[in-house]
């Protein structure tokens, strides 16, 4: 059943993206359904190749705040290898960070990464798949690792096979079959909208009331304590709650905690798509 939803899953993203165009708000390669993938890429990578070269210049001179901008002017143009540089120097900045500046961090590195991997380029394919496998700023997924390892394979032919077979082995078949057809589907130009859900930071209904981290990690959101993985019913906060205190409202908020950081927590709320980035002392 699940195979069977992807597939027209798939078929009625592919017609979607005919008709109006592939990830225009993230893809700066913008082409129709169909098109050769590293055809289209080509077509954009010499525009803005003396950004990259810039950049890598400043790089290697150790000034990296303003490599990192001459990466994303390049991104900005419609250059693949921009984005990806990017994402690379983002990962490395991430690197000396701690917490929540840390995930923002990662998080920001995953977003160029996929704008690149949606151009064609297979090391960011590969950059994607070690994120999801890691579980460096996004939760882990080894259907995702493999699907996006899958891709570079695609699209470069000398990507090593090892790890694809690596991960295969860690999945079922109906897992499996998903992702080689995810896989397909993206190659034909059905990209998804983003690599992730969107991580939004605050959320003026809820608020940290403690936190306390180690073997057993907790944290306490508007009086009720989640460990990771747990879910939970809240009373939201009010525009007339005060001193942190709840306003009992209409209906409360079903909400599950999806990780817990040294200074921030991620959860979801139901009914709602994105991840909420919620860090001590802000709301």
């Amino acid at each position: 059943m699940k195979a069977s939803f992807t597939i027209l899953t798939c078929l009625l993203s592919v017609v979607a993206s005919a008709q109006t165009g592939v990830n225009d708000a993230l893809v700066p390669n913008r082409r129709a359904s169909g098109t050769n993938i590293q055809a289209a890429s080509l077509s954009v990578s010499t525009e803005g190749g003396d950004l990259v070269a810039r950049g890598r210049e400043f790089q290697l001179a150790g000034k990296t705040d303003v490599a990192l901008q001459f990466y994303r002017q390049a991104m900005l143009v419609g250059n693949p290898e921009g984005a990806f540089q990017s994402g690379c120097l983002s990962s490395e900045v991430a690197g000396t960070l701690r917490g929540r500046l840390k995930l923002l961090k990662q998080r920001a590195a995953l977003d160029d990464f996929y704008r690149a991997a949606t151009n064609g380029h297979a090391g960011a394919c590969l950059k994607i798949s070690t994120t999801f496998r890691e579980g460096k700023g996004d939760p882990a997924s080894l259907t995702q690792a493999y699907l996006w390892l899958k891709l570079a394979r695609d699209l470069d032919p000398a990507t090593p096979i090892q790890q694809l077979d690596e991960v295969a082995t860690q999945l079922t078949a109906l897992e499996l079959q998903d992702a080689q057809l995810q896989a397909r589907c993206y190659l034909a130009g059905a990209w998804p909208r983003s690599v992730a859900p969107a991580l939004l930071q605050g959320d003026p209904r809820l608020r940290i009331n403690g936190l306390s981290t180690g073997a057993r990690s907790t944290v306490m959101i508007n009086g009720v304590t989640f460990k990771e993985g747990d879910s939970a019913s809240v009373v939201p906060l009010g525009k007339g709650a005060g001193n942190g205190k709840p306003e009992i409202q209409a209906q409360a908020l079903q909400i599950s905690c999806s990780a817990i950081g040294s200074d921030y927590v991620l959860v979801t709320i139901a009914g709602e798509t994105d991840l909420r980035l919620l860090a001590l002392g802000i709301n």
